[in-house]
């Protein structure tokens, strides 16, 4: 289900993951702009990171299983979409292998909860 159904504490919680990243990115990395996309209407992208000359399109997945390939195939998309620089999937979770080798395959970079901001980091330095 998604998160607008959500039913229990730990449900409620992935409606305001984007809004963590996002003051995580803003609280670590200075000079950024993080703007949230639309809840509904996303395109595949939970946040837009704007940093030097980059675009950095992010989608937030946190599940209690693996993240599979379509999280993969969506921020692809939304990075065309938005004509971002670069894709991210964040997750709290882990990714299946799909997941693992379309990203390899569409150059998107997978990420964790506690990696996302040296890899913000490392793209725009």
């Amino acid at each position: 289900h998604s998160c607008l159904e959500a039913t229990s504490s730990a449900d409620w919680l992935c409606a305001t993951k984007p809004y963590h990243i996002k003051n995580m990115i803003e609280a670590n990395i200075p000079g950024v702009v993080v703007e949230t996309t639309p809840r509904t209407g996303d395109n595949g992208a939970d946040l837009l990171v704007f940093a030097s000359d980059y675009t950095i399109a992010i989608q937030a997945k946190y599940y209690s299983s693996p993240v599979g390939n379509s999280a993969v195939q969506e921020i692809f998309s939304a990075k065309s979409l938005y004509k971002a620089d670069f894709a991210v999937v964040v997750t709290n979770s882990t990714y299946t292998k799909p997941a693992q080798e379309a990203a390899e395959a569409l150059k998107v970079i997978l990420a964790s909860e506690d990696s996302i901001i040296e890899i913000i980091k490392f793209i725009i330095d």
